[in-house]
């Protein structure tokens, strides 16, 4: 039987409580649990009174879904609300958000869940290029072909995809790092060779007349199509493929003159413009700002920022539900405002001793799926690769202390 997310962590005495002050273990919350080993489940909720709901083995509980013949997600949350009569009503032992209750335990999906083959990992937001380039390297994976091998999960030898890893990185990543495949999987086969000199490229670039870095990415995304197509041998991201030594900046390449392009609206008016979208996710966000909302939305306008996050982080930017004008921000993210975060080293010391193995683990703890392990500290963001994005973040192997 799988457990509901309200279950509780039995409280266990430390056993070092003469540990000094300094010590991280002794100082975070449910710590000295992990030191000695995991707790036991307690068959009540956190409150004592109400006992843990007790849903079916997910082999059981997805049987049941594949015989509704549901074809969606969508589907399914109508039939949980009773929008479905004829399809009869939901036990109570199968959950409203299998997503949740299986997340660690067969979960791959609603494709999977309802039997209709689908799967929709595109609605997840993706890994930065950094992270995911860092974990598909630890694989040891040779060429492309493997890759996709991996992701159909012909490789039983390696663990699953994650879902915040995309199925192809090359159109994911396109304006964001990506340089090759070589370079993606760390075989050192880049080609770089086949690019023009930096020279010649910035020639070509300053002939086509574009005015900024992202009219550059609209040209190479085949999105201007009166300037033609980008050679094969002019690369995507030139900030990434030439060396720093070559690379100043975007206005040296593309002829502009502009030492910096960062003259973005005011944060009360790029808040404006961005209501008016009536986005629901920073998911939503990204995907507008990569281009693939431009045929009901148009293209984002040059002086708003695709990271408003960053740029506006000391001028006005609270959330993303503030920026985005969907309501108020989420209880997590409202915890964080009003507490300052811990420290990034005494943050990943305590991850590390929680045993977490990849970025699903940690999404699976952090929403409360593990309650054989402490819960999340108030002081602890969700969202640590922003957090401490410039205070010694090098990606979730490294946060999670995952070994080679």
């Amino acid at each position: 039987m799988v457990r509901g997310r309200n279950n509780g962590v039995a409280p266990v005495a430390p056993e070092h409580p003469g540990r000094p002050e300094g010590d991280v273990s002794a100082s975070l919350p449910g710590l000295g649990r992990l030191a000695g080993g995991r707790a036991a489940h307690n068959p009540r909720s956190r409150t004592g009174n109400v006992k843990a709901r007790q849903y079916r083995d997910f082999e059981d509980a997805r049987a049941f879904a594949r015989t509704l013949g549901l074809g969606s997600n969508m589907e399914w949350r109508e039939f949980c609300r009773g929008k479905k009569p004829e399809l009869g009503t939901l036990p109570e032992d199968i959950p409203v958000q299998p997503e949740n209750a299986y997340s660690c335990c067969g979960w791959k999906g609603y494709g999977d869940w309802l039997g209709t083959g689908t799967h929709a990992s595109h609605h997840h937001p993706a890994l930065t290029f950094a992270e995911a380039r860092e974990l598909v390297r630890r694989l040891g994976l040779k060429s492309e072909t493997e890759y996709r091998e991996w992701v159909r999960g012909d490789l039983p030898g390696l663990p699953p995809r994650p879902d915040l890893m995309p199925t192809n990185p090359h159109r994911t990543y396109a304006d964001d790092g990506w340089v090759g495949w070589g370079d993606f999987l760390g075989t050192g086969n880049v080609h770089r060779r086949d690019y023009r000199p930096f020279e010649k490229a910035r020639s070509f670039a300053r002939s086509l007349g574009l005015q900024s870095a992202q009219e550059w990415k609209d040209y190479s995304a085949g999105r201007r199509p009166e300037t033609g197509v980008r050679p094969f041998d002019v690369p995507s991201s030139p900030h990434v493929a030439y060396s720093p030594d070559e690379w100043t900046n975007w206005g040296d390449f593309l002829g502009t003159g502009r030492v910096c392009e960062k003259n973005f609206r005011s944060f009360s008016a790029a808040r404006r413009f961005v209501r008016g979208l009536r986005l629901k996710n920073n998911g939503e966000w990204r995907a507008f700002s990569r281009g693939d909302r431009c045929e009901d939305l148009g293209p984002r306008p040059d002086d708003i920022p695709a990271s408003p996050d960053k740029v506006y982080a000391d001028a006005g930017w609270t959330c993303w539900g503030d920026f985005l004008g969907n309501g108020a921000p989420r209880r997590v993210q409202s915890r964080h405002y009003r507490k300052p975060a811990m420290s990034f080293e005494k943050a990943r010391e305590f991850v590390r001793l929680l045993g977490l193995r990849s970025v699903r683990e940690w999404l699976c703890w952090v929403g409360g799926g593990r309650p054989d392990l402490p819960k999340v500290p108030d002081h602890l963001p969700r969202s640590p690769m922003n957090v401490y994005a410039e205070d010694g973040w090098l990606g979730f192997v490294d946060f999670l202390g995952i070994d080679g």
